[in-house]
C-alpha cells in the first residue's frame, strides 16, 4: 500500500547533557547587543518533509541523513492539524525558515540523499531553526534578537 502525501516536521536537538555550542555562541552575541535577561539559548534544527512517505520512510531519513544518534535526539510528527510537544523549559520561541525563492542547499542535499538510500516518495524538503530564548524575555526583546 502506497503512503499518501503528508508533511512531516522533524526536530533535531542536542542530547540531554550535551553542549549546545551554537546556543552558547548566540548567547554571547545577544549579550553583546546589551540584552542580559536571556539565561541561555537552545537551538533545534527543523526539517519539513513532504511526499508520499510512510513512518518507516521518515525514520530511515532521520536515522540515515538528519541526525547523529551519538550526540543528538530526533523527534518527528505529521503536520496534520496536531500540535507537536512544546519546547522544553521556560522561554520565548523564535522559529526561522528561509524566504520563498532562497536556495535551501541542505534541503536539496536531503532530496538527493533520500534517493540514494531508496526513499523515493520525498517530493519536497525545507529546513529551519528553532531558538528557545530562556529567561524573562518579553516579545519586544525576542523580536529585537531575531
Amino acid at each position: 500500500m502506497e503512503a499518501r502525501a503528508k508533511v512531516y516536521r522533524v526536530e533535531v536537538t542536542p542530547q540531554q547533557g550535551m553542549r549546545d555550542a551554537r546556543g552558547e555562541d548566540l548567547l554571547r552575541q545577544v549579550e553583546a547587543l546589551g540584552v542580559h535577561q536571556v539565561r541561555g539559548i537552545a537551538v533545534t534544527d527543523l526539517y519539513f518533509l513532504q511526499g508520499a512517505l510512510s513512518e518507516e520512510d521518515v525514520r530511515r531519513l532521520v536515522y540515515a541523513l538528519l541526525h547523529d544518534p551519538v550526540t543528538e535526539t530526533a523527534t518527528w510528527y505529521a503536520l496534520d492539524g496536531v500540535e507537536g510537544a512544546p519546547p522544553p523549559g521556560n522561554g520565548r520561541v523564535v522559529e526561522v525558515t528561509l524566504l520563498p525563492g532562497v536556495t535551501d542547499s541542505v534541503a536539496e542535499s536531503l532530496l538527493e540523499g533520500a534517493h540514494v538510500i531508496g526513499v523515493c516518495g520525498l517530493r519536497r524538503a525545507a529546513t529551519g531553526r528553532r531558538y528557545v530564548l530562556m529567561g524573562d524575555v518579553d516579545r519586544a526583546t525576542a523580536q529585537r534578537i531575531a
